[in-house]
């Protein structure tokens, strides 16, 4: 079984240049980010929201069709060994 880093916001982080400028989310592009370190990835995104807010039930779905796949590879471990399984259950 494969979970993410803590959290699924998480995954967000590791493709936060890709979401930059959606949904009034702002990155503002730190060199060696980590994008698995922050404990509350869910407070982390609300931070850098206009709104102030992260909504899960409404921002989740938009991010989770707007992020960059490959920059969640490149970012997130846990998003890396997801795909790896995933990759294995999918030979046949």
């Amino acid at each position: 079984m494969v979970l993410a880093n803590r959290e699924y916001e998480a995954w967000f982080l590791a493709s936060a240049q890709s979401l930059h400028g959606h949904r009034g989310f702002v990155f503002d592009f730190p060199q060696n980010f980590d994008a698995e370190r922050p404990r509350d990835a869910k407070g982390w995104l609300g931070e850098r929201m206009a709104s102030g807010t992260y909504r899960e039930t409404t921002d989740q779905p938009a991010f989770s069709a707007l992020m960059d796949l490959q920059q969640t590879i490149e970012g997130s471990r846990s998003f890396r060994k997801l795909c790896s399984e995933w990759s294995k259950q999918m030979v046949l």
